[in-house]
């Protein structure tokens, strides 16, 4: 019984090897890829939403949601937490409650009224787009 030849076992070896690395080689520069994307696509979100002229004015919390972004991002699927001293009464606010909570485009400003009738004082409010779940801004009172 013959075997296959040292020669052929090593070009054999060395083709095998090249192969695998090959293979590593395209699945790391895929991921990296990915990776790199996801991180630039979260990096243009970092201070785009911004909340000013808060007011708890009797039964009603009022205040201003702007997209400040530097690059040319629409935020979308807004959503407004409200938490109140009374955890029970946390609540979240999206556009079926107010459609100017549908989205904004850059620069576009949007002016938020809330009702609390019946609720403990307001603690925190926190802002977050679905388009930018990783950076909420958050407001304490």
């Amino acid at each position: 019984m013959k075997g296959i030849s040292p020669l052929i076992a090593a070009v054999l070896l060395i083709v095998f090897t090249i192969l695998i690395a090959g293979i590593l080689a395209n699945f790391a520069t895929t991921l990296s890829r990915e990776q790199l994307n996801q991180a630039s696509e979260d990096a243009s979100c970092i201070g785009a939403i911004d909340v000013d002229s808060l007011r708890v004015v009797g039964t009603d919390i009022s205040f201003r949601i702007r997209n400040i972004a530097a690059k040319n991002i629409t935020l979308t699927g807004i959503t407004v937490a409200v938490d109140f001293t009374n955890v029970a009464e946390n609540k979240v606010y999206n556009s079926d409650d107010d459609a100017d909570l549908t989205s904004l485009y850059q620069g576009e400003t949007s002016f938020i009224t809330i009702d609390i009738t019946g609720k403990s004082s307001p603690t925190r409010i926190e802002v977050v787009a679905s388009n930018c779940l990783r950076s909420p801004f958050v407001l304490s009172f």
